[in-house]
């Protein structure tokens, strides 16, 4: 059996949460929310397997993340990473925020203006791409 990495073996401390959850609301600032992280006390473990053999783990400590606005209350939105801990990087980070961003416009039914269309740059969905790190200068 190979070497298992355990993927967000250790529960998040309150300091990196609340990180996490800054830079999510400084990503989305343009819909002006707040979030709010709550953890599992104890971490919901999955297996997964290949061939039957165990190929790797991982705690998933999230219970839930609520996004509340004025414009549609309290959303309740799942991550693409389903974790946190200090390996996240500003990549992961930004696309936890766009995952967040696109249910945010399911909820609202909406649609993204795109470049070209009249006023294109004023559409909130665009803001976000301003904090992408991977974003050309």
């Amino acid at each position: 059996m190979k070497n298992m990495n355990i993927k967000f073996q250790n529960k998040p401390g309150e300091e990196l949460v609340d990180k996490y959850r800054k830079k999510l609301e400084k990503f989305l600032s343009a819909h002006n929310i707040s979030i709010s992280i709550n953890l599992w006390d104890s971490p919901l473990r999955i297996e997964s397997y290949v061939n039957g053999d165990l190929d790797e783990i991982k705690n998933i400590w999230i219970e839930k993340i609520v996004i509340e606005s004025s414009q549609f209350g309290k959303l309740p939105v799942c991550l693409f990473n389903n974790g946190i801990d200090e390996s996240l990087d500003e990549q992961e980070l930004w696309r936890d925020a766009y995952n967040i961003q696109d249910q945010i416009y399911k909820k609202l039914k909406l649609t993204h203006m795109f470049p070209g269309e009249l006023g294109w740059e004023n559409d909130p969905y665009w803001k976000l791409w301003n904090f992408n790190p991977n974003k050309i200068k």
